[in-house]
């Protein structure tokens, strides 16, 4: 059985399996609000959790994904130009809808980033596939004072997963 729960502050994923409780996933709503997005996530990696798999890595070549990142996470500094000098693969900032509209139909060959809390401070972008819930690698770990944001860092590191 799975349940959802959620508060002012963000929302817990629990599996229970026999007697054990698992919390899969618990999030701080990272921005403004929840988005659909988050919970398809979470809920695809409580999947895979209770399944005995946990989460699986991206195996594909990196040209086979296009990477979809939401114009919200679009910092004014950053241009296509920076960008491309640190991370050599295909990548799109599209409205939100359309990042919702790819995870929710599952749409295949591309990726998405969604911003994590993590356990000592900060948040670390993370950068995902869908339909079948593969992590393609995560960002820097960085206490984003300016907001939810892509920064170089994230695409150097995204870029040396995927090597």
């Amino acid at each position: 059985m799975a349940t959802a729960s959620t508060s002012e502050m963000g929302f817990t994923l629990k599996a229970v399996v026999g007697k054990e409780v698992w919390v899969v996933d618990q999030q701080v709503v990272m921005g403004k609000e929840l988005h659909e997005s988050d919970i398809i996530f979470c809920f695809k990696l409580m999947e895979d959790v209770v399944n005995g798999t946990g989460a699986k890595q991206f195996k594909g070549r990196p040209s086979d994904i296009m990477l979809l990142i939401s114009q919200d996470n679009w910092p004014p500094d950053l241009t296509d130009e920076k960008i491309r000098k640190v991370y050599p693969y295909a990548y799109k900032f599209v409205d939100r809808a359309a990042v919702e509209q790819a995870v929710r139909e599952g749409t295949p060959g591309y990726g998405y980033v969604r911003f994590m809390p993590e356990p000592m401070g900060g948040c670390v972008s993370l950068a995902f596939t869908m339909p079948n819930l593969e992590i393609v690698g995560t960002g820097d770990v960085q206490q984003r004072k300016e907001g939810f944001y892509m920064t170089l860092k994230d695409f150097k590191e995204l870029a040396k997963a995927l090597k």
